[in-house]
């Protein structure tokens, strides 16, 4: 396995699912979700980040909880965005996970409709060898553990 470079290294992995009061409030009542998952990156799909794999990973997940997989367009979206950057040189994929749930909001000040937002996220940012970008499932399954 190939060491990663000194800048790669300052890399910071970004864990924002803390249990606070606030977090908890924006997931109650939520009987539901939508699944969307995305994986950007040249190479990525072919080096086994698998859209289906982590979209099953998701769903497994939101269903055990006892939530419901909706296909409402209403419903709030539990949306799972991976992007994989490739640095061909260093063997290296920059892989940054971020699952967010989005829901219909209204600002109390405003007589504006309701509009999507992100009311929940998690964040993580790390680094992986194109022979070990598979394991990127075992971070979502730990950031889909947060939300559920």
């Amino acid at each position: 396995m190939c060491k990663p470079p000194l800048f790669a290294a300052l890399l910071i992995t970004l864990a924002v699912a803390n249990a606070s009061a606030q977090d908890k409030e924006t997931l109650r009542g939520i009987a539901g979700v939508r699944v969307s998952v995305a994986v950007a990156g040249e190479g990525a799909r072919q080096d086994g980040l698998s859209e289906a794999a982590l979209r099953a990973v998701l769903e497994e997940k939101v269903r055990g909880a006892g939530l419901r997989l909706s296909v409402d367009e209403k419903a709030p979206a539990l949306s799972l965005v991976v992007n994989a950057q490739k640095y061909a040189a260093e063997g290296v994929y920059a892989v940054a996970v971020d699952l967010d749930l989005y829901q219909s909001v209204s600002l109390e000040r405003a007589s504006a409709p309701p509009f999507h937002a992100s009311t929940w996220r998690v964040t993580q940012v790390l680094l992986r060898t194109a022979d070990d970008l598979g394991s990127v499932k075992s971070v979502v399954e730990r950031a889909a553990d947060a939300f559920v």
